[in-house]
């Protein structure tokens, strides 16, 4: 519009609100385009655009810490950034800008004071001043500020300890001083401290309480600080406090003021008064002893082969922070204890001690004594006599004791011989017999009703005087006192010893022996340092040695035999004399009674001769798995002397012996089987048959009716292959675990390469190397199916048959020749044989032949043996020989100790006589040439393997070592040997 009073012209906008204007500062910018038909103007104006600030104020005053940097906060309702001027006792602090947060107001700040402004204590002024484009000069309400010293250098310690007096059970009033180091507070005067204290025994913490400190350098309670350390002055005692217990206390004390806190700790200890002491005395936990020991520790009698237990009791029961003090009254040295109420000790002679025991703590002390009475026990009290006495002779019963006991008293009880069978001899009766300490005999059950009419002055008083000697040190602890009866017959009869004290009892039996005449009992030795340790394959051979020194000198001789089932000993007398009876025509020569009994007559009259007990092999039996214990006792009587005699005995064991596994090999020729050994060679297409059958569990005595429980399993590999792997000492076959990588392709007997196969020729088994127990079912094809027996020859051919052990000689040597059918594996005559068809299963190189025995019991663990073998054009020589003389056979056969290193039969000779031996070749060809070879070997240390070529240089270094060992010539290498 224009304005018709004025040569401008003049156009006015009015904003009424500017969006945006809540929060921080911004910068507005108006711009204006004006234009006419002639022009045009562009027009732009700035502004800032600001909030108002509302309610700027201080958020605190608390005083502040001297010497340390501190923060000033302040807040303002609303306002948009603004800048501000601190002022601290007149000087400017802080000068900066203030940016508003986005969350809006209000606002918040900090101004921080350095030690430059901290540097002295007192009231300051702190003023601050705010401005921004709308607000300017804002100025803040005065702020007094107070600067104080931190809480420093003080102390706090009390007395060291203090008593729980009994009964009020309460401690006097305990107050902890407070105290200051001085040079602090003369540089740095704490202002108004206080304190709060826990007491640490659980109570609550008390205060808090105003701190009151002397300002001058000498103040008037220094002397309760010099205790805490130097320059340390008192400032003043905390509150009172009453302990209710004894113990050890932490006591904790918070100094504090309005600007820093310090804790301060010291320990304090509270005794409880000792009051009442007294002493009980018990028998150690330790000790095991007849009921009399238990009832004499009631009334303080102790035995003394055992420690006293002592315990110090006191009224109020047992307290902590107490020191023990024993003196045991036998001159042993003291002994102090901490909080340790309990002592052993242990007294080295009988007698009646003071025992003195002091209780004590810093704050009370107290003693007691009681009068205890050590007594020497009565132990090991037995009758015996050098040598049974000849009837109608002064016998001496020679009593003798262990232990010298105290006050005691002994009853013989001689009443198994009557009053007729003995002879008055310096006493009035022959009975019994009393004697010992007179005063406890005459007050004591049974020796008082027999004192008056059996006392023995005489041992009585050898009795008194050998304790005194003791006691005085001049003697020894035992007893030895002699009786002397006279017999009138002759016999053995139990004699009964009895003795007792105050603190022991004891009782024990002899068997008196009167002769007819002077005989010494005669003594059985064994021969403790034999072999102890046997086999069923072996002789159990025991030696003994008999002395006896008697004007009767013919002995009656009994072995007995024990075993041990569980913890008992049981005879084995009827399993011995059924062995005997059974085998005597075998194993035995003579009965039962020839090796376990009998009667001698020595050349000599001082001893007999060695005597020699001899059980058989397998006579003993196994009870367990891991061996069984027998006990052998040998007794000698004499025979005019019945009741004389004496025993020994000794223990063996018997021991399980390993499985034997032996594989017994045989070969047909012209259908007749011929024994083979390892290393063997066989012709090209002969079956071979092998046989586990002759396999023991030398622990099983056959012949005695006993089975044994085996089973085979058959293995094989070709020297060109890996060796198989049985896993652990169980042997456990594992496929996975064979090396299948390693088959061989090699060259058969007829020319043709034969590739990737195992040990045998054909299809390998179920698994490698391995021949389990089969039967038709466990084939895809059988022989009805077979059209074309010539396709059978095929290499790649299925199994197609497996003969049985009646089948096989016949059905396979009519295949074999007139159908030419060569593809059948092997049979199986039993569990035990195994026979091999070599014409298709072996090539021109050597094979072994594993076997694995088991025990189907699970009992003992398996055993493996080898055979090796090789396959020629032609039948090896068959040798047969025979002994001619000087010759026996073997009476076990088919057991470990009838079968060599090479598993043949065994010849027992007259070593002392020439044999003869006799050999003959069954197969005898006149246009061959032959030479011989002799080799023996002794069957108890024999090759581990039989040589394959008895003319390798390195079986002749054996033969050789052989030799030294044996000192003699066991082999003869002269071709034509006769």
């Amino acid at each position: 519009q224009r304005d018709r009073r004025s040569s401008a012209e003049r156009i006015e906008t009015r904003l009424s609100k500017l969006p945006n204007a809540s929060v921080s500062q911004q910068l507005r910018t108006i711009r204006v385009n004006a234009t006419n038909l002639v022009s045009s103007v562009q027009l732009q104006v700035t502004w800032p655009v600001e909030l108002p600030i509302v309610g700027l104020s201080l958020l605190s005053n608390r005083p502040l810490p001297y010497g340390n940097q501190a923060v000033i906060a302040f807040t303002a309702q609303n306002g948009s950034a603004f800048k501000i001027d601190s002022y601290y006792d007149a000087r400017r602090v802080y000068d900066s800008l203030v940016q508003v947060s986005n969350n809006g107001p209000p606002i918040s700040g900090q101004v921080q004071l350095n030690l430059t402004y901290l540097s002295s204590v007192g009231i300051f002024v702190f003023n601050m001043t705010a401005d921004n484009y709308i607000s300017l000069s804002t100025s803040l309400v005065t702020s007094n500020l107070e600067i104080q010293y931190p809480v420093d250098g003080f102390r706090v310690t009390g007395y060291n300890h203090s008593m729980l007096k009994r009964p009020q059970n309460v401690t006097d009033s305990i107050k902890f001083h407070i105290c200051i180091d001085k040079n602090v507070r003369d540089l740095q005067p704490p202002s108004r401290v206080s304190y709060s204290i826990n007491f640490g025994d659980g109570s609550p913490t008390l205060g808090p309480f105003s701190v009151t400190c002397v300002e001058s350098n000498q103040p008037a309670g220094q002397v309760f600080c010099p205790n805490i350390q130097a320059n340390q002055v008192f400032c003043q005692e905390t509150v009172a406090y009453v302990y209710p217990v004894p113990g050890v206390f932490n006591v904790t004390l918070n100094l504090s003021n309005e600007v820093s806190s310090d804790d301060q700790y010291t320990m304090h200890t509270v005794y409880s008064q000792v009051s009442n002491v007294w002493g009980v005395f018990q028998l150690h936990p330790g000790y095991s002893g007849d009921s009399q020991k238990e009832t004499a520790s009631l009334t303080s009698y102790f035995a003394m082969e055992m420690p006293v237990l002592m315990l110090a009791q006191m009224q109020f029961g047992v307290t902590p922070n107490i020191w023990y003090e024993w003196n045991f009254g036998d001159g042993s040295s003291l002994q102090t204890t901490f909080n340790v109420p309990l002592m052993n000790h242990t007294y080295s002679k009988p007698g009646n001690y003071n025992v003195t025991v002091t209780a004590y703590n810093p704050e009370s002390r107290l003693t007691a004594s009681k009068l205890i009475y050590i007594f020497q026990s009565v132990s090991g009290v037995t009758l015996s006599s050098a040598m049974p006495y000849p009837m109608l002779t002064e016998y001496r019963v020679i009593v003798t004791a262990l232990t010298m006991g105290t006050e005691a008293c002994y009853l013989i009880d001689f009443t198994s011989w009557t009053e007729s069978h003995m002879s008055l001899v310096r006493q009035t009766k022959e009975s019994r017999t009393v004697f010992g300490d007179a005063t406890y005999c005459a007050a004591t059950e049974p020796y008082k009703s027999y004192i008056s009419e059996y006392w023995n002055t005489d041992a009585a008083s050898v009795y008194t005087t050998a304790y005194g000697n003791y006691i005085a040190g001049t003697g020894p602890a035992s007893l030895s006192i002699t009786i002397l009866k006279n017999i009138t017959v002759y016999g053995v009869r139990p004699i009964t010893v009895q003795a007792s004290n105050k603190v022991s009892t004891f009782t024990s039996n002899w068997d008196m022996t009167s002769a007819r005449g002077y005989c010494y009992p005669p003594k059985a030795r064994l021969d403790q340092n034999i072999q102890k340790t046997f086999k069923r394959g072996e002789d159990v051979v025991i030696n003994a040695k008999q002395v006896i020194n008697c004007y009767n000198s013919s002995a009656q001789l009994k072995w007995s035999v024990e075993v041990l089932n569980g913890s008992v000993w049981v005879s084995y007398q009827s399993e011995l004399i059924s062995f005997f009876d059974r085998f005597k025509d075998t194993v035995n020569k003579q009965p039962y009674e020839y090796y376990t009994q009998g009667i001698y007559f020595p050349e000599k009259r001082l001893g007999l001769q060695l005597i020699q007990l001899r059980l058989p092999k397998y006579s003993l039996k196994h009870f367990s798995g891991t061996g069984t214990t027998y006990r052998i006792t040998l007794e000698i009587i004499m025979i005019e002397e019945p009741s004389l005699g004496s025993n020994n005995s000794l223990e063996i064991t018997l021991e399980p012996a390993d499985l034997n596994p032996v594989i017994q090999a045989s070969f047909m020729n012209g259908g007749v089987w011929y024994t083979a050994e390892s290393p063997a060679q066989f012709q090209y297409k002969s079956p071979l048959k092998l046989s586990c059958a002759a396999s023991t569990d030398p622990d099983i005595f056959l012949e005695g009716g006993e089975t044994q429980d085996l089973e085979c399993e058959w293995y094989c590999y070709r020297s060109c292959e890996s060796r198989l792997v049985l896993n652990g000492e169980n042997l456990a076959y594992d496929k996975d675990s064979q090396s299948h990588g390693a088959m061989c392709d090699q060259f058969s007997l007829e020319g043709t390469m034969v590739t990737q196969l195992g040990c045998f020729a054909r299809n390998t088994l179920r698994d490698r190397n391995y021949m389990p127990k089969v039967s038709l079912d466990d084939w895809k094809v059988t022989r009805s199916l077979v059209t074309n027996p010539a396709s059978l020859n095929s290499l790649n051919s299925v199994v197609s048959f497996v003969y049985n052990g009646s089948q096989f000689t016949e059905t396979w040597l009519n295949d074999i020749e007139k159908n030419n059918v060569t593809n059948y594996l092997y049979a199986m005559n039993s569990s035990t044989d195994v026979i091999v068809d070599t014409a298709n299963m072996f090539e021109l190189q050597e094979h072994f032949m594993v076997l694995v025995v088991r025990d189907k019991r699970g009992v003992k663990k398996p055993k493996r043996t080898l055979f090796q073998m090789k396959l020629t054009r032609g039948m090896p020589p068959m040798v047969s020989f025979s002994c001619v003389s000087n010759c026996n056979q073997a009476k076990m056969k088919g057991l470990m100790s009838g079968i060599n290193a090479c598993n043949q039969p065994v010849i027992k000779i007259d070593g002392k006589t020439a044999f003869k031996l006799q050999t003959q070749i069954l197969d005898y060809n006149p246009a061959a040439t032959y030479s011989y070879r002799w080799w023996m070997s002794s069957i108890s240390n024999p090759f581990d393997k039989c040589p394959d070529d008895l003319t390798e240089q390195e079986v002749l270094e054996s033969f050789a070592r052989q030799n030294e060992n044996s000192g003699g010539s066991p082999w003869c290498i002269v071709d034509g040997c006769k």
